[in-house]
């Protein structure tokens, strides 16, 4: 059966379809002007494809296709908002993580300088140190699944920085007895680690790219530098510290006695450790009890919502272990 005149120039399409189509499928190539949308271009070749040309189908695809460009165009002014506010965030989180970088730098590299002028020995300070790692691994989950089983960890977070700040004072009290700082450390170790898993988990999940979150941990590297420096200096004395750098060959000569006094003396001010820890304490929990609004991407608490998806955890959790003991068993 020979085709119409008027479709053989189209291919067997009727010429007034084959002229929409043509139109539009021009109008899907050319090149993107000011003006137009950047949804990508409609795929009208790969639509023709099918035989029922003009069908109900293809049409509700190209009006569904026309629509979705027009609703999606991008808005100048509104796109340079929104980048306005995006920054305003990061600056917060990035200040958020320089006081979290800078807690560590204040304590971190002074404790054992605390520890040996308070004429504790190295058994003593490894004993410290092994209760540290044994009280984070054990007490650490739980704080986590307390924080999540209540959806609290904004204010938890602020709540543990002041905590954290008033036991470390307490070491001043105690710091003639042993056993004393041994049990502020269990307390405080997993507290400051805990506090430092929940601020890298709430600045994580505010980014809805998570590759946003890598250039801001440079900033608390930045916090732990700077504070370890200002620490460095209130404890040595100031300008004094600084330039007693090769002081142990003028100690060789003043004998065992005298260099043990020039030392205390030098660094008579090394209490000031814990006073700048507990101050960045303060000031780091009050800034995320504030600061945390001010972030769309922050997840705000609740406790109905925490508790329901912390029985959502523990069903999974209770399923998964209910799988493990069917397979051990099956082979048994």
């Amino acid at each position: 059966m020979s085709l119409p005149p008027d479709s053989v120039a189209s291919g067997g399409i009727p010429r007034a379809e084959s002229n929409t189509s043509d139109a539009l499928m021009s109008s899907s190539t050319r090149a993107p002007t000011e003006g137009d949308s950047l949804v990508p271009p409609l795929d009208l070749r790969r639509m023709s494809n099918n035989n029922d040309y003009g069908s109900v189908d293809d049409t509700g695809k190209i009006k569904s296709q026309l629509q979705s460009r027009s609703l999606t165009s991008v808005n100048p002014d509104s796109e340079t908002a929104r980048r306005a506010a995006s920054g305003k965030q990061k600056l917060i989180l990035m200040v958020a993580l320089f006081l979290k970088g800078g807690l560590l730098g204040a304590y971190g590299p002074f404790i054992a300088l605390w520890l040996h002028l308070k004429r504790w020995g190295a058994a003593e300070v490894g004993v410290l140190s092994a209760c540290d790692i044994l009280f984070s691994l054990l007490l650490v989950p739980l704080y986590g699944l307390f924080l999540d089983k209540y959806k609290c960890h904004n204010i938890g977070l602020s709540v543990t920085m002041w905590t954290a700040g008033v036991l470390k004072l307490c070491y001043l009290l105690v710091q003639t007895s042993f056993w004393g700082i041994l049990f502020l450390t269990a307390l405080t170790a997993p507290l400051l680690k805990g506090a430092n898993s929940v601020l890298d988990g709430q600045v994580l999940y505010a980014f809805k790219d998570k590759a946003d979150f890598c250039p801001l941990r440079y900033f608390g590297s930045l916090g732990f530098g700077i504070l370890a420096l200002i620490t460095g200096l209130i404890v040595s004395g100031g300008a004094h510290g600084m330039s007693s750098f090769g002081i142990a060959d003028e100690e060789e000569d003043l004998g065992a006695a005298g260099a043990a006094a020039a030392r205390n003396a030098r660094y008579q001010n090394v209490d000031y450790v814990f006073y700048v820890f507990a101050t960045v304490c303060f000031f780091s929990g009050l800034y995320w009890w504030v600061a945390h609004r001010y972030v769309a991407g922050i997840r705000k608490d609740g406790p109905a919502e925490g508790r329901e998806e912390f029985s959502q955890f523990t069903a999974k959790v209770k399923k998964a272990f209910g799988i493990l003991n069917q397979q051990e068993g099956f082979v048994r």
